[in-house]
């Protein structure tokens, strides 16, 4: 899977990629990362060997590798869990929008209109992770349930 929004271009994860696997090494390593993944690598090795609908990508805006994603196709919507990497984290563009907000709505945004048959992008967050969940909530996700967020086509 790739893809390319206005402001970002969505890679897939290539692990034979100097570029990519430097990126991974540095998430891996991140602190922030090590709070909401228990064990990025061992996320990240099972997710390559699953034969599921799911896709790992990196986010690119002009040059510099911003976000991972981790998407997954459901029966009626996609999952995506998601990283903003640190460097990028709370800083603004010209529009007053966060990267990582501006980066997950994109996404969203394209999930959705290029797979008719979902009705909803989810995301399940940790309840203390207030940066992650004001991001979601500033690229159009709702709380739904416990740890969920929604966001869906007419809402």
């Amino acid at each position: 899977m790739a893809f390319k929004t206005n402001s970002y271009t969505f890679h897939k994860l290539d692990v034979t990629d100097d570029l990519h696997q430097t990126f991974i090494d540095y998430l891996i390593r991140s602190g922030y990362v090590r709070e909401g993944f228990s064990n990025f690598e061992e996320f990240l090795e099972i997710k390559q060997k699953c034969n599921l609908d799911t896709q790992l990508v990196v986010a690119n805006s002009e040059d510099n590798l911003v976000g991972f994603f981790n998407i997954a196709k459901g029966y009626d919507a996609i999952y995506i869990d998601y990283i903003v990497s640190d460097l990028f984290r709370g800083i603004r563009d010209r529009s007053n929008d966060t990267v990582g907000s501006k980066m997950i709505r994109e996404a969203k945004d394209y999930l959705l209109t290029t797979n008719l048959e979902a009705e909803f992008v989810k995301a399940n967050l940790n309840s203390g992770n207030i940066r992650s969940i004001r991001a979601l909530e500033r690229a159009g996700f709702y709380h739904h349930t416990d740890n969920e967020y929604r966001a869906g086509r007419n809402l």
